[in-house]
């Protein structure tokens, strides 16, 4: 037996014990799943070992030339019961950092986000290997790009990220699933993990986004790298 994965109304673990076959959510919480979990939608549910896109993505602002923090975002120590003391929170600070998700799809991560948008009610962009020069905003951090390119530089790399589809925006891989999982497992190492709390999910399953990434932007390249090597 397994513990469901679902997040109560009231933010905690959903404690109910589940057949482990496989499936992750009991069935008060299985719509959970198709938005916050390891299903993108139905298709995907009866074929987590097959073919898809690995995309990554994060808040619009974010991308901006100049990102500046936002009021509402905001920066919390973990708590086990997910309650959060506003009055001990911090601004979340965009120059040197970035939040970045990174999920799987079936389908298309173009439609996924669309799908991402409409449920959360947030400007989400995906981010692409096309826009690292952008990603990084100091001039200390883009020092530190360029010299580590040009210590890498080779005629192996002109043809890097040959997993990216320039179409559709994510990395196509054999097992996507487990693509996925395997990135979350490195990143989780390196990184941790946050949540943020959504206001346009919360009438629904507590507003819990899980497995955010807050990540140097100096190291989204190798982020990527690592992605595209993972990537079969």
């Amino acid at each position: 037996m397994a513990q469901c994965q679902g997040i109560t109304k009231a933010g905690k673990r959903c404690r109910i014990r589940i057949v482990d076959d496989g499936t992750k959510y009991c069935r008060y919480h299985k719509s959970q799943g198709r938005i916050f979990g390891n299903w993108n939608n139905s298709k995907d549910s009866k074929s987590l070992d097959g073919p898809g896109y690995i995309y990554v993505f994060t808040l619009e602002h974010m991308l901006q030339r100049r990102p500046v923090k936002q009021d509402w975002l905001r920066m919390a120590a973990p708590t086990s019961d997910n309650i959060i003391n506003y009055d001990k929170t911090r601004q979340l600070k965009p120059k040197h950092y970035i939040l970045l998700k990174i999920g799987f799809t079936s389908g298309t991560p173009k439609r996924r986000l669309e799908q991402w948008r409409r449920q959360c009610k947030h400007q989400f962009t995906l981010v692409t290997p096309r826009m690292l020069s952008s990603i990084v905003c100091s001039k200390r951090d883009k020092m530190h790009v360029l010299l580590h390119s040009f210590s890498r530089l080779s005629l192996q790399d002109l043809g890097k990220y040959s997993k990216f589809d320039n179409k559709n925006l994510g990395f196509h891989t054999k097992l996507a699933f487990q693509t996925e999982q395997k990135i979350h497992h490195i990143l989780h190492e390196k990184y941790g993990f946050g949540k943020i709390y959504c206001e346009g999910c919360k009438s629904t399953n507590g507003g819990i986004h899980k497995e955010w990434f807050l990540v140097p932007r100096e190291d989204v390249k190798n982020i990527f790298d690592k992605i595209n090597d993972l990537c079969q």
